[in-house]
């Protein structure tokens, strides 16, 4: 079986922590592809020799107003995500996992339709300040 799993937070994160764990548990029973940001290349040396990584550079064409605008962790980021889109595809899993929602990648669900995805939410409800209309 492959596993595509997203975790596309800093890895030292809570949920970033949770996501590494199961990647690198996953990976001790069957293959595993974490992708995430190119910012956690710093987290490499908690990565296990099973697990494979892909570290992709996520553009912010709005810099740091796109990282907040709307609750979007990068707002109307299509090149971002068809780039995502195309190595999911290439890697070809069985299943998809994402750790936390990320309202922009509801966008890629259709051209994704084949793989069965499972998101684990870390936190349901918001944290207070944290609510959009979107989310």
């Amino acid at each position: 079986m492959k596993v595509a799993s997203f975790a596309l937070m800093d890895l030292n994160t809570g949920s970033g922590r949770y996501a590494l764990g199961l990647a690198n548990s996953l990976s001790k029973s069957v293959e595993v592809k974490l992708f995430t940001s190119k910012r956690n290349l710093k987290y490499i040396g908690k990565v296990n020799n099973n697990l494979k990584v892909d570290f992709t550079k996520f553009f912010r064409p709005m810099g740091s107003l796109g990282k907040k605008w709307l609750g979007f962790r990068n707002p109307i980021n299509f090149l971002s995500l068809i780039l995502l889109i195309k190595k999911i595809r290439d890697y070809n899993p069985d299943i998809i996992h994402i750790q936390n929602g990320y309202e922009w990648l509801f966008f890629g669900y259709p051209f994704l339709n084949k793989y069965p995805i499972v998101t684990t939410l870390h936190d349901p409800i918001p944290h207070t300040g944290a609510n959009t209309w979107l989310q």
